[in-house]
C-alpha cells in the first residue's frame, strides 16, 4: 500500500502528464487554443462559431509558413482581436517545434489606428502570458524578461518581443518577424482621402523594410471595410499576393474570396468553382450557402442586424458588417437602375443592330484633372444622347465614357476626336482651374468644328456648394423612373456604374463627376423633361398674369 507521500508524488507526475498532453493538443491547433484561453483575458463566456476557427487556420496557415500575406475582413466584434492581436503571439511563443515563424525567438510589431487601441491589445497578451493558466502549461519554454516588460513592448529571454504602435507613429525603429496591421483605418476619417492614402502608403512602404527577414517574414491585416480605396481595397485591386478571407454578416453568393486550397491559392467565386475543388483539399470556403444567411445568428440574430444597419446606415453598414464599401445593388445610384440597351431594344424604336437610337442631343462632360501621376484621379469623359421614346418622353443613354491620366495635350487632342466621332452637340468641362486651361486648348485646337465648348459649375443653383454625393442626389429620380440608359455588358459602362453605385466611398469619382454634371445639365436645359412636367411649367407660365398697377391717394 502506498503512504501519503508516494500519493502525492504519483499524483503530481499525473497531473503533470495530463498538463503536457493538453499543452500539446493546443499547440496544435490554434483555434482549440483560444478556446481554452479566452477566459483568462475576457470575462463574457466564448461562444463557438464556424468563422472563429476558419480565421484561426489561416493564422496557423501563416506561423507555418504556407501564407506570407494575409487579409482578413471580418465584421467588427465577432471576435477576431480577441484571436489576432491577443491569442496568436501566445500560441506562436507555446511552440515546442521551432520554426521560421514558430517558437518563442518569434517577434511581432502590432499596429492600430490608435496607439491607445494597439496598448490594450499588448496589455491583454502580457496578461494571457502571465497567467497562471499559461505557465503552468508552458512556463519552462520562456520566460519574460524584466527590463522590457511593459504594456507595449514585452520580451523573453528566447529573443521574441511583441511591440504595439500606432499607424501614425513617427518611426518604431524596431522590425519584426510577423508585422500585423489590426484595424489601421479609424472609421470617421474614411472619407479623408490624406489620411487614407497615408495609411495605405505607410503599410505598402514603409512597412515591409521593418521586417526582419523578407525571405520568411509575414504580414497580416485584419479589418472591416470602411472605404473602397481603404487598405484592403488597395491591397485587392493592386492584386498584392495576399490571401484574403472575406466573411460578411449577411452571405452573398457571388463574393469572392482567395482561398488557401492545398498547397496554392485559388479564387473561389461562390459556390460553382468550389465544385470544380475536390472537397477534401479546401482549406476555406464560406460554410453558408443560401442568399441572405446570416454569420452568426446565436448572436446577432436577424432582429438584432436590423437595428444595426438602421442604426449605421446603408454606407457603414455595407463596408463594416458587409465588406463591400457600397450597400449591395449600389448606394445613392443602384445598380438595378440602369435600363439595359440591346440589340432587341433597338429595334423596338428602329436602330440597326450594333448602333444606338437616333439621338436628338448628344452632350459630353469631361471632368478634368490632366496628370500622368497614377496617385491623383485622371481625368474623365462621357457621351450621353437624348431621345424619345414611343410616348414621346426622353430617354438618355450613356453612349461611352472613359477615365484615364492623360498629359493636357493628350488629353485635349483624345477629347476632340471623342467628340467629333460622336458628333456632339456641346461638350461641358468643369469650371475649375484645370478646365479653365482644358477649355482654352480644345477651343484652340477644335475651335471650328461642330460643337460648343462651355465652362459650368455644377454647384450652381444649390444653397450651398454640393458635395459629389449631393450632386448625384439630385439626379437620383432619373435613374430610378427608368430614363437612363447603358449598353451594360461593355467593360466601361461597369466601371461607370460600380463608381455611381459607391460614391462617396468611391476609390476614384471621376466617371461619376462626369454623369452627374452631364444629367444635372440636361435636367436644367430642359432636355430630361418629362411630356407631363412640359405642360405643368406651360400651364403655370398661363396661369400668371401681372395685377393691374394700384392707385393709392397720396
Amino acid at each position: 500500500m502506498l503512504n501519503q507521500s508516494e500519493i502525492t508524488v504519483f499524483a503530481s507526475a499525473a497531473k503533470r502528464i495530463h498538463e503536457i498532453r493538453e499543452a500539446k493538443r493546443l499547440e496544435e491547433s490554434l483555434f482549440e487554443f483560444v478556446k481554452a484561453a479566452w477566459h483568462v483575458f475576457d470575462p463574457a463566456p466564448f461562444e463557438e462559431n464556424w468563422h472563429l476557427e476558419d480565421l484561426c487556420r489561416h493564422l496557423e496557415a501563416v506561423a507555418r509558413g504556407h501564407i506570407p500575406r494575409f487579409l482578413g475582413n471580418v465584421p467588427p466584434r465577432t471576435g477576431k482581436t480577441g484571436i489576432v492581436s491577443i491569442c496568436f503571439p501566445a500560441w506562436v511563443w507555446a511552440q515546442r517545434t521551432r520554426g521560421k515563424l514558430m517558437g518563442p525567438q518569434v517577434s511581432f510589431l502590432y499596429t492600430s489606428y490608435a496607439e491607445q487601441l494597439s496598448l490594450e491589445h499588448s496589455l491583454k497578451c502580457r496578461r494571457l502570458i502571465e497567467s497562471r493558466w499559461y505557465q503552468r502549461l508552458w512556463g519552462d519554454r520562456f520566460r519574460l524578461v524584466s527590463d522590457r516588460n511593459t504594456k507595449g513592448h514585452f520580451e523573453n529571454d528566447k529573443g521574441g518581443y511583441r511591440m504595439a504602435s500606432s499607424v501614425d507613429a513617427k518611426a518604431t525603429g524596431f522590425g519584426a518577424d510577423i508585422l500585423v496591421a489590426d484595424d489601421p483605418h479609424l472609421v470617421k476619417e474614411a472619407e479623408s482621402d490624406l489620411v487614407r492614402e497615408d495609411t495605405v502608403k505607410w503599410w505598402t512602404e514603409t512597412m515591409p523594410s521593418r521586417m526582419n527577414d523578407r525571405r520568411f517574414g509575414a504580414m497580416i491585416v485584419i479589418m472591416q471595410r470602411v472605404h473602397e480605396a481603404d487598405l484592403s481595397g488597395y491591397i485587392i485591386a493592386n492584386e498584392l499576393g495576399y490571401t484574403h478571407l472575406c466573411i460578411p454578416m449577411s452571405y452573398m453568393p457571388c463574393f469572392h474570396v482567395n482561398a488557401w486550397v492545398g498547397e496554392r491559392i485559388v479564387t473561389v467565386l461562390g459556390e460553382d468553382e468550389c465544385d470544380e475543388i475536390d472537397d477534401d483539399d479546401i482549406f476555406w470556403t464560406d460554410q453558408r450557402s443560401e442568399d441572405g444567411e446570416l454569420l452568426w445568428p446565436s448572436r446577432y440574430p436577424a432582429s438584432e442586424i436590423a437595428k444595426i444597419e438602421k442604426e449605421m446606415g446603408p454606407y457603414a453598414f455595407a463596408g463594416q458588417y458587409q465588406q463591400e464599401p457600397a450597400p449591395r445593388g449600389g448606394g445613392i445610384i443602384r445598380t438595378e437602375w440602369w435600363q439595359a440597351w440591346n440589340d432587341d431594344v433597338g429595334a423596338e424604336v428602329g436602330a440597326a443592330p450594333g448602333t444606338y437610337p437616333p439621338c436628338e442631343y448628344i452632350l459630353a462632360s469631361l471632368d478634368t484633372a490632366y496628370t500622368e501621376k497614377e496617385e491623383n484621379d485622371p481625368s474623365a469623359l462621357s457621351i450621353w444622347g437624348v431621345w424619345r421614346d414611343k410616348s414621346g418622353n426622353p430617354q438618355i443613354i450613356l453612349m461611352m465614357c472613359w477615365a484615364e491620366h492623360l498629359a493636357l495635350h493628350d488629353l485635349t487632342r483624345r477629347v476632340g476626336e471623342e467628340c467629333k466621332r460622336f458628333k456632339v452637340d456641346r461638350l461641358l468641362v468643369e469650371d475649375k482651374a484645370a478646365g479653365h486651361s482644358v477649355a482654352q486648348e480644345l477651343g484652340r485646337l477644335f475651335g471650328l468644328f461642330d460643337f460648343g465648348i462651355e465652362l459650368v459649375d455644377p454647384s450652381k443653383g444649390f444653397i450651398k456648394s454640393p458635395d459629389k454625393a449631393a450632386r448625384l442626389h439630385t439626379v437620383v429620380h432619373l435613374f430610378a423612373e427608368g430614363m437612363i440608359w447603358a449598353p451594360i455588358e461593355r467593360a466601361w459602362t461597369r466601371d461607370m456604374i460600380k463608381q455611381c453605385a459607391t460614391v462617396p466611398r468611391a476609390a476614384h469619382d471621376d466617371l461619376a463627376d462626369s454623369c452627374s454634371q452631364a444629367l444635372i445639365y440636361l435636367r436644367r436645359a430642359g432636355w430630361a423633361q418629362r411630356k407631363e412636367e412640359v405642360a405643368l411649367a406651360v400651364e403655370d407660365d398661363l396661369r400668371y398674369r401681372p395685377r393691374a398697377m394700384a392707385l393709392y391717394p397720396a
